[in-house]
């Protein structure tokens, strides 16, 4: 189910519980409406998620199931049925089990319009401030420099284990 793979990878990143045991059509509900929820524009899609934003697109359906996608770290390609640049998302839907693809895939050009796309903006989740981090994979499409955010004075971060890949 594509909220699985959504809720999962949300809990992990952010340690927030508020998508926990939720379907798509309530994932929508929930990112449509919380207060620490922004909504943003299809075109800042791609960059948020390369900045390490954690981005949802969802679509709901009153009828049945919805859907809902992860935006991840990636190059947007051009594609013809949404007639302009896509960002690269994680589906974990039916038939799709994708870790990265385009959005193009996960609903049609026709489908485009219906689609939300909220980035969570309750706390920063990319910078932690002191303790002890958990073990980290970083994947990169290039071999870029890693640039830590900011840390407040007199706090540190301890990296148990870190492994850096590029795809």
């Amino acid at each position: 189910m594509c909220s699985t793979g959504v809720r999962c990878a949300f809990k992990d990143v952010t340690g927030d519980n508020q998508l926990d045991n939720q379907l798509a059509n309530d994932i929508y509900d929930i990112i449509e409406s919380a207060d620490d929820w922004t909504e943003v524009d299809l075109s800042e899609v791609q960059g948020l998620a390369n900045d390490g934003e954690f981005v949802i697109g969802a679509t709901k359906n009153p009828g049945g199931s919805g859907h809902v996608v992860l935006a991840v770290p990636g190059e947007e390609v051009t594609s013809g049925s949404w007639k302009g640049k896509v960002p690269m998302v994680m589906d974990t839907g039916a038939g799709k089990r994708n870790k990265k693809k385009a959005v193009s895939y996960s609903w049609t050009g026709t489908d485009k319009d219906n689609v939300i796309w909220r980035k969570y903006n309750k706390s920063d989740n990319n910078t932690y401030s002191g303790g002890t981090m958990k073990d980290a994979i970083i994947s990169s499409t290039s071999t870029s420099t890693l640039k830590p955010k900011s840390l407040p004075n007199n706090s540190s971060v301890v990296i148990p284990k870190i492994s850096i890949r590029t795809l």
